[in-house]
C-alpha cells in the first residue's frame, strides 16, 4: 500500500523537521533559486511524506548538515532539484550554516526567543507544576515570572533551551 502524502507549506514542513530533530527555536531550511539567488516564499506548497519515526530517524551530534538536508529533501515528494531550486539550513541568528558544519554545534546555539510568547508562559507554568506549586493561579504565576525575568533577562531562553527536560519531567 501506498504511503500518503501530505500537502503543506514549506514553513510547516521545515518546523516540523526542526522540532522532531531537536534543533534550537528560530532554525529552520529555506529553498532558493539557483540561477536568481532568490528566497522561495515560505508558503510554497509541497507534498511531503509524514514526519515521524518510519520514515526519517533523528540524526546524531556527529552528523553534520549535508545529512540534515538529504533526509529532508528524500522526504520530499516535490522534487526541488528539477524546479532549480536548493535547500539550506538556517540558524536562529538568520545566518546561513554551513553543509559541514555537526548536528552537535547546531544544536548548541542558542534559540530565537519570541517576546510575550505562550510557549514561554506554558513552559513556565509546567515547570511550576513539576514542583507541585498547582495551587498558584495564573495572575500569581505572571508576576511571579516577571519578577524572576526582571531579575535575570535569560529566563525565557533558559526555558526554550530546557524544553525537553520541563517536558520530560511532568509526564
Amino acid at each position: 500500500m501506498a504511503r500518503k502524502l501530505k500537502l503543506s507549506a514549506l514553513a510547516d514542513f521545515s518546523s516540523r523537521l526542526i522540532k522532531f530533530q531537536e534543533l534550537p527555536n528560530g532554525t529552520e531550511i529555506r529553498l532558493y533559486r539557483k540561477k536568481t539567488g532568490r528566497r522561495v516564499r515560505s508558503d510554497f506548497m509541497v507534498k511531503r511524506k509524514a514526519i515521524n519515526s518510519r520514515n526519517i530517524k533523528k540524526l546524531d551530534d556527529s552528523s553534520n548538515v549535508i545529512d540534515l538536508l538529504n533526509e529532508s529533501r528524500d522526504l520530499l515528494s516535490t522534487n526541488i532539484k528539477a524546479r532549480g531550486l536548493e535547500i539550506n539550513l538556517f540558524a536562529p541568528d538568520g545566518s546561513r550554516v554551513n553543509g559541514n558544519t555537526m548536528l552537535g554545534t547546531v544544536r548548541a546555539f542558542e534559540p530565537q526567543v519570541a517576546e510575550n510568547s505562550d510557549e514561554i508562559f506554558d513552559l513556565f507554568i509546567t515547570l511550576l507544576e513539576n514542583c507541585d506549586l498547582e495551587d498558584i493561579s495564573i495572575r500569581q504565576a505572571e508576576r511571579l515570572y516577571n519578577q524572576i525575568n526582571r531579575i535575570d533577562s535569560n529566563l525565557p531562553k533558559s526555558l526554550l533551551i530546557n524544553k525537553l527536560k520541563i517536558l520530560s519531567a511532568s509526564l
